[in-house]
């Protein structure tokens, strides 16, 4: 046997018994490893069920994962499924490309206490040394991506609001069910698309959107009408953080758009939004100099 022969064969096996042991050895280290450092830096627990890895299909697959608040044994967050299914060509584009992308009952809570989010501590992680020398910033290129058929079932969220102990805003999304074709930045293309979506319950109000796909031989279109019909801007505008000066005491958002997004084989995706939008008695405070706009 000749010695390229040898390497090649020597490759081929190496790689086939990483191909059969990886999936074997990864579910007890990310146990162990990612439980492990979020426990120690943020006193949080994770909580994985199962995790399966079949590097023949590029598919990954997580089950019955929670994590829980830091030093309590309350839900933060939670999933029953989540299932990620990758394309090989990801290697040729340089690029993170998802043929599919399922989450299957994600479950969150969010706590805002006073200024303080329940989340605030994963913010805290990374932060720079006082005393540290301000490095110069380094022109990134943006990420490339594709992520292809998302679909999320039977979504909730809990928002809560407290102020010195006292809840005083609660805010609930239960029954989100989503599914987008596509998004990203990188032309590819799958087989077969999902059809564009939205169900939800805000606070038991429903909100339904939908959505036409349109399949070509070398593209793919999807467009969705967007109508909004007054939109009370002072309620959500309450549940950002008060990070600036301003105050927003009445005004209604409304809208009549439709948004087409196309994706091609070699084009860049192309995005196009057409159509009104409304503001209505929209009246903007300063938070000590009085009013600012009014319209």
């Amino acid at each position: 046997m000749k010695r390229w022969q040898k390497i090649t064969l020597a490759s081929v096996l190496t790689l086939l018994l990483l191909m059969l042991l990886l999936p074997l050895t990864l579910p007890p280290l990310v146990r162990h490893y990612g439980g492990g450092w979020l426990q120690e830096n943020t006193g949080r627990t994770l909580s994985l069920g199962d995790l399966s890895l079949n590097l023949f299909t590029w598919t990954l697959e997580l089950r019955q994962v929670a994590l829980s608040e830091p030093n309590s044994a309350e839900p933060f967050a939670s999933f029953e499924r989540l299932t990620l299914k990758m394309s090989p060509m990801s290697l040729f584009q340089r690029a993170i490309i998802v043929r599919e992308f399922q989450l299957v009952a994600p479950r969150i809570r969010i706590v805002r206490q006073d200024e303080r989010f329940n989340f605030s501590d994963f913010t805290e992680l990374q932060q720079p040394e006082e005393n540290a020398p301000a490095e110069p910033a380094a022109a990134d290129k943006p990420l490339r991506f594709s992520l292809n058929n998302l679909q999320i079932t039977d979504g909730a969220l809990l928002y809560l609001e407290q102020q010195k102990g006292i809840e005083t805003q609660r805010h609930r999304i239960v029954d989100l069910d989503l599914a987008v074709p596509f998004i990203g930045n990188t032309p590819y293309l799958v087989d077969k698309y999902v059809t564009p979506a939205l169900h939800v319950l805000i606070n038991d109000a429903p909100l339904d959107l939908g959505g036409k796909l349109k399949l070509f031989s070398d593209a793919v279109e999807v467009a969705v009408d967007i109508d909004l019909k007054k939109v009370d801007l002072p309620f959500y505008f309450n549940l950002l953080p008060k990070t600036l000066p301003l105050d927003i005491p009445s005004g209604t958002l409304g809208s009549d758009l439709e948004l087409v997004y196309r994706v091609a084989k070699t084009q860049p995706p192309d995005l196009q939004i057409s159509g009104d939008v409304q503001l209505s008695v929209l009246r903007l405070n300063l938070e000590q100099d009085g009013h600012l706009l009014f319209l």
